[in-house]
């Protein structure tokens, strides 16, 4: 609530009170606000705090997971990683380690596809440059669902490609 206030009541609030907007016209105007502001931390922050027990209960060893950056020498650009898994016995993340998670969470307002998938792939090559990484799994959270292709691929690689849609992160029982 006090992130709503924030992010769509308190920056409108004086138009409102002189009626100067009418509260559609406020709200829409204050649509991306929330989305960005409230709407997608709220659903990161959901998904990553169910990530662990659905992950467990689909098989994938992990015994800690958080989120990281890595940087692409490539172009040098830094890639934000909003779930990183590591095996079991592993509480931090020296070289070496055994990464078994490579996942975003977004809740953007479009299907996840596959250029997400390729996202994924190329920041777990990156990653297997200093860490055993080449098999771990790859896991989106989505707040508006997988398009067909991203569906079908996840069908067909279901020990690499992990899909959880907000029913998943909602239905979590922890």
């Amino acid at each position: 609530m006090i992130s709503f206030h924030h992010a769509v009541v308190r920056p409108r609030m004086s138009d409102l009170l002189r009626r100067t907007t009418e509260p559609g016209a406020a709200w829409a105007a204050a649509r991306q606000s929330f989305r960005s502001q409230v709407l997608g931390p709220a659903f990161e922050e959901a998904a990553f705090y169910s990530a662990f027990p659905m992950l467990r209960a689909r098989g994938v060893d992990v015994s800690s997971h958080g989120w990281t950056l890595v940087y692409d020498p490539a172009t040098r650009t830094t890639h934000e990683v909003d779930l990183v898994g590591l095996a079991s016995g592993s509480d931090a993340f020296p070289t070496g380690t055994r990464v078994t998670v490579v996942g975003e969470a977004k809740a953007t307002e479009r299907p996840r596809g596959l250029k997400d998938l390729d996202r994924l792939r190329h920041i777990r090559a990156l990653l297997s440059k200093d860490h055993d990484a080449a098999i771990a799994a790859l896991v989106i959270f989505s707040l508006y669902g997988f398009s067909r292709s991203l569906r079908e691929a996840a069908a067909d690689s279901a020990d690499e490609i992990l899909l959880f849609g907000l029913d998943d992160v909602l239905s979590w029982k922890g």
